[in-house]
């Protein structure tokens, strides 16, 4: 049985491995009859889940004998002339590599579809699978012992003389379609076959017909590909393509006018749907564009406020460090107050024939003393205890002038001037002596502390708020202020919580209140995390206490190292009068539980207070440093 007048048209056209989104298809025989009818003999197998993505092509050809109309089958084509038609195929693939969009030579060896033996085994398995709808009709490999037309002499292990004997051969017998089955295979063959195998089925279909079946096949002119291939036409994809678009011409033209009229609002619709989808896009995209481009902007400011910003603080740090420099004590100013505490001690122990201690405590003890301060002594006495005017009366006796005493003081003092400096000197003050050993503590930390005590004190002092005897801040209150400042807005703290526990703690208990604080050098670089200059700390200083800081609600409390409600309430006035006293501002002793330092600042005042950080502040941060300072 040759080929040449045998069977096929187009087998099979696709397989699409496991994964794929069609089916695997083998579409075998085409044979066209000659009586006129035009029918054709197909078959189509199927099979899924291959390990490949494959594509394989086969015969066409006439049948003479494919005649009589629904007569069953009517041919015969063996399996091993279908499996001769795959190794001409594999070899066609191996020669022209890279022409094809779906070679599949690999795949073809890897099943044996170029052997007998392979050929059987894979169309057996698709038969189980059950056929694909393209063909209607089922398929299995039989057998004949005279079968119809030509056979080979082979068996499946090469024995010729069984064949010879037996004459048995393997064969797909095959039933002839009718010309509107045909019809509808050529039409699902262009709508449903993937349009990739088009042009590759179209070429080993021509190849096919000039090189194993010599002739045309089931007819139909040949065309050439763009990559220089012949094809058979009416199986490419430029072709299926035209078809499908006459295909959809013709469902256009058969549709009712109601159809055509719905088709047409349909067509509408989408068209201004898509017309507002565009528009919406368009806008999205200026809006989007806009918002990057003010983003861009708004950036740009950022960066051109952080160098103004940093411009600034650089100018008004550099300020801060000259105004501490010129300020600060010099060392010549406090070897001279050291020696005046050890010369006054000398001279009292003398007068009292008693055992005196003179200790130092105030701005020289904390280290934030100025060439203007006074120096602060405290005398203590082992058996008597003066009066201060007793103490003040013994300065005199012992030689020094201009002696004066405030003996109705909270702190009652006696002062004097020696060498160009006022001391004042009180009575067993253990409390003042601690307080400045704390806050020396806290300056000794970080570097800032003391540029930023110097800056807010000028400016206190210049708008005219530094003067605790007149209803104002006095020096302490301020420093309270800027410690707890540095220890609990700052963000990181630059100031730890000394008097909230520690490593060394120094017991110390003044008229039953607890003194004790850390006083642990480990804590100095406490603040390095923060890099805030001193500049923008002095800004940032001015800004809380002048729009931030609720005068009336909150406290600052040193002892917790918090700005918090407040949780004290003011003493009464007096023992006759029972009203709370006016606290418009409160700042805590760190030592004394309660104790506003600030309680005798007045309503009036605490505005004056508010304002000078609210003009210093907006100074500051227009740069305007004359203005901020006063000079």
């Amino acid at each position: 049985m040759s080929l040449t007048n045998e069977y096929f048209s187009y087998f099979p056209y696709a397989i699409k491995g496991s994964g794929g989104d069609y089916e695997s298809v083998l579409v075998v025989a085409n044979s066209k009859a000659y009586d006129g009818d035009g029918g054709y003999c197909e078959q189509a197998l199927s099979k899924k889940h291959y390990d490949d993505d494959v594509f394989v092509g086969g015969g066409d050809g006439d049948d003479p004998r494919c005649d009589g109309e629904g007569a069953g089958p009517t041919g015969q084509c063996t399996v091993k002339e279908l499996a001769d038609c795959f190794d001409f195929i594999r070899a066609m693939y191996e020669n022209n590599q890279g022409a094809f969009d779906t070679p599949s030579d690999i795949y073809i060896q890897k099943r044996g579809l170029d052997t007998p033996d392979g050929m059987k085994f894979y169309i057996d398995g698709c038969s189980e699978q059950g056929s694909n709808s393209i063909y209607p009709h089922d398929i299995a490999v039989e057998l004949e012992q005279r079968p119809c037309g030509r056979y080979y002499d082979y068996d499946s292990d090469g024995n010729e003389e069984f064949i010879r004997q037996h004459k048995t051969v393997q064969y797909i017998p095959l039933r002839r379609l009718q010309g509107h089955e045909v019809e509808n295979f050529l039409f699902q063959y262009a709508m449903l076959v993937p349009r990739v195998y088009h042009n590759d089925i179209a070429v080993l279909i021509q190849a096919l017909r000039n090189n194993v079946w010599t002739h045309k096949g089931s007819g139909g002119p040949r065309c050439w590909l763009s990559n220089g291939m012949a094809a058979t036409k009416k199986f490419s994809r430029d072709h299926n393509a035209e078809k499908r678009a006459k295909w959809g011409r013709y469902q256009a033209d058969e549709s009712s006018p109601q159809d055509n009229y719905n088709r047409l609002q349909q067509q509408l619709l989408e068209t201004a749907l898509k017309e507002v989808e565009r528009v919406q896009q368009e806008e999205q995209k200026r809006l989007r564009l806009k918002r990057v481009d003010e983003e861009r902007r708004q950036q740009l400011i950022k960066r051109q406020e952080e160098v103004a910003r940093a411009q600034r603080n650089a100018i008004i740090t550099d300020y801060m460090y000259k105004l501490r420099t010129s300020q600060i004590a010099s060392a010549d100013m406090k070897d001279t107050v050291s020696e005046a505490c050890q010369k006054l001690e000398e001279e009292l122990s003398c007068y009292f024939s008693d055992g005196v201690q003179v200790c130092l405590y105030g701005s020289f003890a904390s280290g934030l003393c100025s060439m203007t301060s006074d120096a602060d002594f405290t005398v203590y006495f082992n058996c008597y205890t003066p009066s201060i005017d007793e103490l003040a009366d013994a300065l005199e006796d012992i030689g020094y002038q201009f002696v004066t005493s405030i003996p109705h003081a909270r702190v009652p003092i006696a002062s004097y001037r020696l060498w160009g400096i006022s001391f004042d000197v009180s009575v067993e003050q253990p409390m003042g002596v601690q307080n400045s050993e704390l806050i020396s503590t806290y300056a000794e930390i970080d570097n800032r502390f003391r540029t930023c005590w110097f800056s807010i004190k000028q400016i206190a002092k210049k708008h005219g708020i530094l003067s605790g005897s007149t209803g104002f801040l006095s020096s302490y209150a301020l420093t309270m202020m800027l410690i707890v400042y540095l220890q609990d807005i700052c963000k990181p703290a630059i100031l730890p919580r000394l008097q909230q526990g520690g490593l060394r703690v120094n017991d110390c208990y003044i008229d039953d209140y607890d003194c004790s604080y850390d006083y642990s050098t480990s804590y100095q670089g406490y603040g390095r995390n923060n890099s805030t200059s001193a500049g923008q700390l002095l800004v940032n200083f001015c800004s809380y206490y002048g729009y931030v800081f609720d005068y009336a609600t909150q406290e600052v409390n040193p002892c917790l190292g918090k700005i918090k409600n407040r949780s004290y309430n003011p003493p009464a006035r007096t023992r006759t009068d029972p009203r709370p006293r006016s606290w418009p501002i409160c700042v805590l002793d760190p030592f004394i539980t309660g104790r506003n330092v600030t309680g005798n600042c007045g309503r009036d005042n605490v505005i004056k207070i508010r304002d000078c950080f609210r003009n210093a502040c907006d100074a500051l941060k227009n740069s305007d440093i004359n203005r901020a300072f006063r000079r």
